[in-house]
């Protein structure tokens, strides 16, 4: 783990970050294991893929396709699942949503044949986000629900508030507005107590809700 660029990435310091992923992956290519260069490997992958920039993109799937290989090499299948769910989403970034729905399912159930409770709801997440973008949104729900109360049982405080996130954008698309907000609310919370940059993201979704919300609510609420 490259705790430099882990502070980066939760602070939304990116460029900084990046820099410091490559520099572990060079050492890690010189002096480093098979282990500590596949684990360098999905770090840059991973800040890759939340580029804007088609190249960037690209490599970083690129990356993934590597990384899943070497650890199905390794017989490492917590990490295989990891990997497949990292394919998946850059695929989904990618615009190919079935796909990613692919991807995801497999580390599904690859993450439920070995008990491995983080990825399970990784991938339920994930899987519901492409299910959402397929327009299936009531599949995604149930995904994201599910993925949810995983989160909620082992305590990860983060994957609750990611899962809170894509749940509020699906109740938004099926026009219960006030559900949404609610959820946003929650993960807005949650993100503000783990003093990551993502707090300031949902403000913003809270914000534009706020800013939509119809005139004849927003006076109810201020008499």
């Amino acid at each position: 783990m490259n705790n430099l660029g882990d502070l980066h990435m939760r602070t939304g310091n990116l460029e900084c970050a990046r820099n410091s992923y490559e520099e572990a992956l060079t050492i890690a290519l010189t002096f480093g294991s098979v282990a500590d260069q596949v684990t360098a490997q999905t770090n840059l992958a991973g800040l890759l893929l939340m580029s804007d920039d088609a190249h960037d993109l690209t490599s970083g799937l690129d990356m993934y396709q590597e990384c899943l290989f070497t650890f199905r090499r390794l017989g490492d299948r917590r990490n295989e699942a990891n990997a497949l769910i990292g394919i998946g989403i850059g695929h989904h970034r990618l615009g190919r949503y079935p796909e990613a729905a692919g991807h995801h399912t497999r580390a599904l159930e690859l993450a439920r044949d070995i008990g491995a409770a983080h990825e399970e709801a990784h991938a339920l997440h994930r899987l519901g986000v492409a299910e959402a973008a397929l327009g299936n949104l009531g599949e995604a729900a149930g995904h994201l629900e599910m993925s949810l109360a995983l989160a909620d049982r082992t305590q990860e405080r983060e994957q609750q508030a990611r899962s809170l996130d894509a749940l509020a954008g699906v109740r938004l698309q099926e026009g219960r507005r006030e559900t949404a907000q609610e959820l946003w609310q929650y993960a807005f919370g949650i993100f503000q107590e783990l003093d990551t940059s993502e707090a300031a993201r949902i403000g913003r979704k809270l914000a534009s809700l706020t800013e939509t919300e119809p005139h004849s609510k927003r006076r109810h609420r201020s008499t």
